[in-house]
């Protein structure tokens, strides 16, 4: 099944908007809220075993054909935005999602921004056709959290040193250190989408976590996103594997002031973990050059940026060119005059 939000005042399609954090008509110019789309759209309890696997748009009749991880997208003949709302299903429905903060428009702008005084860039690079492409998606990721109890016992030593008329004193102090007590984690980060494009948040992820909402799908109207294919069970490891590193770190951190530390023995215990689901916003632009395809990535909240630039050889020959051309003008001339 899919789902297309309609406006309750002239029935066109809605779109998220991030500026105002409300669903937007464009026909009507209608903004409704997501408590007012919530009270009109109740929920229905999901009750699929398998997703289906043939999706049609709402509005159009067309089919819709996308990833397996595809949750929301856009009808390619009509262009509304469609919600596959099967696909939540068997509780894969998200805990939590961070709603778009930054538009497209202001997406672009940021792109145009960052990509001032790069010199050697592929023409087409930031084109307007080029700049059309930019995708909001939203992508899945687990948060997870823990508490920890840590014991350290260790052997350290310090040494201290002076001069009595012709002889040199050094005086070697040794010590056990004890550390216990317990630590807790919040916001550990990983991606549960197998996929390249999930690998990007890993470089823009500084998101405020306290806007955090719960999740509805009226947040994912206009926009692309994909539901996770890693389960939290396949996490379990590296969270365990994580957990005691940043532990062994920040007790490393509180042994100060010796010369040497040494025999370090650690004890953590893992008390309790948890993981939520979520769902995390970023814009998206990629372009293809050589090959190889170049990626620029914006924070859909924070505005964080990471791109990858493609560099034009045209331009780097043609700058070699021009100042290979100066430098032999001026030894010519120089040359004459002498």
């Amino acid at each position: 099944m899919t789902k297309i939000y309609h406006c309750p005042n002239c029935g066109g399609e809605l779109r998220f908007e991030p500026e105002s954090q409300t669903c937007h008509c464009d026909y009507c110019q209608s903004q409704i809220s997501l408590a007012e789309l919530t009270k009109n759209n109740q929920k229905q309890p999901q009750l699929f075993r398998e997703p289906p696997q043939h999706y049609y748009c709402p509005a159009c009749g067309a089919e819709i054909f996308t990833k397996e991880t595809t949750l929301a997208t856009f009808c390619c003949y009509c262009h509304n935005p469609v919600i596959i709302s099967d696909r939540l299903y068997d509780k894969r429905e998200p805990d939590g999602i961070i709603p778009f903060q930054i538009s497209r428009q202001e997406a672009i702008n940021r792109f145009l921004d960052w990509r001032k005084g790069k010199w050697f860039t592929a023409k087409g690079f930031a084109a307007p056709k080029q700049l059309e492409k930019i995708t909001g998606l939203y992508l899945p990721y687990w948060l997870s959290e823990g508490e920890v109890n840590v014991q350290l016992n260790a052997k350290a030593s310090a040494s201290h040193s002076w001069q009595n008329g012709n002889v040199r004193y050094t005086e070697v102090s040794e010590y056990q250190i004890v550390r216990e007590g317990s630590i807790s984690f919040q916001h550990i980060f990983h991606q549960a989408l197998n996929h390249d494009e999930a690998k990007l948040l890993t470089c823009i992820q500084s998101f405020d976590y306290s806007q955090l909402k719960p999740f509805d799908m009226a947040y994912l109207a206009g926009f692309l996103a994909e539901q996770k294919d890693i389960e939290q069970n396949s996490i379990a490891l590296s969270l365990d594997k994580e957990l005691r590193q940043y532990s062994e770190s920040l007790l490393m951190r509180t042994v100060q002031g010796y010369d040497r530390v040494y025999s370090c023995q650690y004890q953590i215990d893992l008390v309790n973990t948890d993981s939520r689901y979520v769902l995390l916003p970023v814009w998206l632009l990629s372009y293809p050059y050589h090959g190889r395809n170049y990626l620029f990535a914006l924070n859909g909240q924070t505005g964080a940026v990471y791109g990858e630039l493609p560099l034009s050889r045209g331009k780097f020959c043609g700058l070699f060119g021009t100042v290979f051309t100066a430098v032999s003008l001026l030894s010519f001339i120089i040359g004459g005059l002498l």
